[in-house]
């Protein structure tokens, strides 16, 4: 079981290395983990890239101005912040899933920070931060048994922590199945960020569980060491795409000069 999950993680570090847009980070990360081996423990897996579009005012869409009263502005302040998750890779989820959309919006909560810049959320091991929207691991089997109505991204964009989802059955249906011939019943939804980040994640990872192991501290921890792998990566790609758009800018206002200089010599 390390063995396999060990080479799983060596494959998507040898496929980030040359992932140069969030496309190819998208596939990377797909194919990392569409191997035989890891398909045990990872049955199936879906990646959402998180981008955020403008907070919704709650003064009808009015632009706040310096004579807008202070209520209005305090609002505003408040108003939620509205995320757009785009579905960048998916693995064993048959195209047009209902609970697999291409985007979805999400509203979460404006957190204060705490002096420092600390995120007063992150009291704990990341490795043991196991939320749920709808049940903790506990030994009360009425409570494991809880069914979802629509994967915790909410809960997770908030926090920052991994969330376990203890019966995700209802939200699995006509997946494929690729392992131990039955579809899996518990998933795991991981924030890409790491460990003291007080930012939004930029992107979301559900992963299906496996059917015949218990999610226990170790399998935690595996997971975790993938999200911050996927981190990382992530902020190659982002690096790169930013010197791309930094060197096109500067040949665009190079052509602009030229063009100017050719015009004026032409005058004179």
């Amino acid at each position: 079981m390390a063995e396999r999950r060990l080479k799983c993680t060596r494959e998507i570090s040898d496929l980030l290395a040359s992932a140069r847009d969030l496309d190819e980070f998208g596939r990377a990360v797909i194919n990392g983990l569409s191997g035989e081996d890891v398909a045990k423990d990872v049955p199936f897996a879906i990646l959402y890239h998180v981008t955020q579009e403008e907070a919704t005012p709650d003064n009808g869409n009015k632009p706040l101005n310096l004579t807008d009263d202070r209520s209005s502005i305090s609002g505003s302040r408040h108003a939620p912040i509205r995320l757009k998750l785009t579905c960048s890779g998916r693995l064993g989820v048959p195209k047009g899933h209902p609970h697999v959309p291409q985007e979805k919006t999400v509203l979460i909560n404006r957190m204060p920070r705490a002096f420092g810049g600390l995120d007063p959320a992150r009291t704990s091991s990341p490795t043991m931060s196991l939320i749920s929207a709808l049940s903790t691991p506990t030994d009360d089997e009425d409570m494991k048994m809880v069914k979802a109505d629509d994967w915790p991204f909410k809960e997770v964009l908030q926090t920052r922590k991994t969330a376990f989802v203890a019966d995700c059955t209802s939200l699995i249906e006509g997946f494929e199945v690729r392992s131990w011939d039955a579809l899996p019943t518990q998933a795991c939804v991981l924030p890409i960020s790491n460990e003291s980040s007080v930012d939004i994640p930029s992107a979301v990872l559900v992963v299906g569980l496996n059917l015949r192991r218990a999610y226990d501290q170790e399998y935690a921890e595996w997971l975790h060491q993938l999200r911050l792998q996927l981190y990382g990566g992530l902020l190659q790609v982002r690096s790169q795409e930013a010197e791309r758009n930094r060197a096109e800018e500067l040949e665009a206002m190079d052509r602009i000069k030229s063009n100017w200089i050719s015009g004026v010599s032409h005058e004179l």
